[in-house]
């Protein structure tokens, strides 16, 4: 990857390069404190981040709208993966323990 496309490119490859690596960390921490509910969620947006970076990468070398649309659809799934245990989860709280959710101030 070079400059060929601008440093606001580049910047974005990067980026790409930092979600990948975050979400690794997730899935190597959810097996690590044996988090049961972050397993799979966490496994699938690995999955379809790594998609997404090799179709962004493939757009770059092919420049065809269809990598594009395969990259986006990655996208829109790990980002789905991890918003659904977020929400399972608070639905799950107990009514005792929702006050400590809230925090001192109440709101």
């Amino acid at each position: 990857l070079s400059f060929g496309g601008g440093v606001v490119l580049f910047l974005h490859a990067l980026l790409r390069l930092l979600l990948f690596l975050g979400v690794v960390g997730l899935f190597v921490n959810s097996l690590r404190l044996s988090a049961k509910r972050w397993r799979w969620p966490s496994g699938i947006a690995m999955f379809f981040t790594f998609g997404a970076f090799l179709n962004g990468m493939s757009f770059l070398d092919y420049n065809e709208d269809f990598s594009s649309a395969i990259m986006a659809g990655c996208w829109l799934i790990a980002v789905a993966a991890v918003i659904f245990p977020l929400v399972r989860e608070q639905s799950r709280v107990d009514p005792s323990e929702a006050s400590l959710l809230r925090g001192p101030s109440g709101s």
